[in-house]
């Protein structure tokens, strides 16, 4: 995928670049998580300063045209963009059920670690200490009770 930058504006008062670029591409449409780190490529900006605004596909042709900016720097785009975009959105959530999934794993481990252990102390022979017979209590002479 090509990708042709059409006009680039300057707007320093809210510290960023205003980019519309062109693409072609073959087959499906790009997603936008490819198409964000393509646009910084082109740039020659980290991804995490580019911020994907618009990408319009031409009908009937493989093309689209992307609108972006380009921050001066992270704490620029967060002052400026303080909302998730679909795609930061997306990211996040799979992070987020990534270590969720981490840690019930690691949860399930830990309670299969138990189980194990637990088995093995149960399967252990026990050494029954052998008590001395206590000697039987003779009921001492108690009176027969009597029922009325």
């Amino acid at each position: 995928m090509i990708i042709k930058i059409e006009s680039k504006i300057q707007n320093q008062l809210l510290g960023r670049t205003e980019v519309v670029c062109f693409t072609e591409f073959q087959g499906k449409t790009p997603t936008n998580e490819t198409m964000h780190e393509e646009v910084a490529k082109a740039l020659g900006a980290k991804p995490e300063v580019v911020v994907i605004k618009k990408i319009a596909t031409t009908i009937g042709k493989q093309s689209a045209t992307i609108k972006a900016y380009m921050y001066t720097s992270e704490a620029e785009k967060k002052r400026i963009e303080p909302k998730l975009t679909k795609a930061q959105k997306t990211k996040v959530e799979a992070a987020a059920k990534k270590a969720e999934e981490a840690a019930e794993a690691k949860k399930a481990e830990k309670e299969a670690e138990a189980k194990k252990t637990a088995e093995a102390k149960a399967a252990e022979p026990k050494a029954e200490v052998a008590k001395p017979a206590e000697p039987k209590k003779a009921e001492e002479n108690k009176p027969a009770e009597k029922s009325e």
